[in-house]
C-alpha cells in the first residue's frame, strides 16, 4: 500500500480509497441516545449504510473489545471471505458507544493471499483502529 490514498467527498461518512490495493477507509461520529450502546452504534450504522459486511460465525476471524477512541466501549470484529479468482476480501469493523455518542470504523480489502491480507488486517485492526481519537470541541479552540 505504497501509493497515496485518495478522499472521497462525502458528508456522512470521512472515507479514504486505496486503489491499488482495492482498500477502503470509513470513519463515522455521530450523535446518540446518552446511554447508547456499542451494539446500538452499530444498528444504526447499519442503517445509515446498509451494505456493511455482516461478521458471522463463518467469517469472523477476531472479536475483542479495544480502549479506543478514548471514553467509548468499542467492539472490533476481524472476517475473512473468499473474493472472486482466487483472491481473499478481508474487513474490519469497530462501533463504539460514549456518553451521547457513536463512532463507527469500517475497513474493507481485497489481497491475492493469505498473507497479504492478514498482513492489512493486522496494520488496520492493532494500529491504526487502536489509536484513533475523537476530537471534543476543546481540540478546535485555540488556546488564548
Amino acid at each position: 500500500m505504497h501509493s497515496v490514498w485518495q478522499k472521497s467527498e462525502t458528508v456522512e461518512w470521512f472515507v479514504l480509497r486505496h486503489p491499488p490495493s482495492d482498500s477502503e477507509l470509513m470513519l463515522r461520529t455521530w450523535r446518540a441516545a446518552r446511554l447508547a450502546r456499542a451494539q446500538d452504534c452499530e444498528a444504526e450504522a447499519r442503517t445509515l449504510l446498509p451494505a456493511l459486511p455482516i461478521l458471522d460465525e463463518t467469517n469472523v476471524v477476531e472479536q475483542t473489545r479495544i480502549d479506543t477512541p478514548s471514553g467509548f466501549v468499542t467492539e472490533l470484529g476481524v472476517a475473512v471471505e473468499p473474493a472472486a479468482h482466487g483472491r481473499f476480501r478481508g474487513y474490519v469493523l469497530v462501533f463504539g458507544a460514549s456518553v451521547g455518542r457513536c463512532f463507527a470504523g469500517v475497513f474493507s480489502t481485497v489481497a491475492g493471499g493469505e498473507v497479504e491480507l492478514s498482513e492489512r488486517l493486522e496494520l488496520i485492526a492493532h494500529g491504526v483502529f487502536s489509536h484513533v481519537r475523537v476530537g471534543s470541541i476543546e481540540d478546535r479552540v485555540p488556546e488564548p
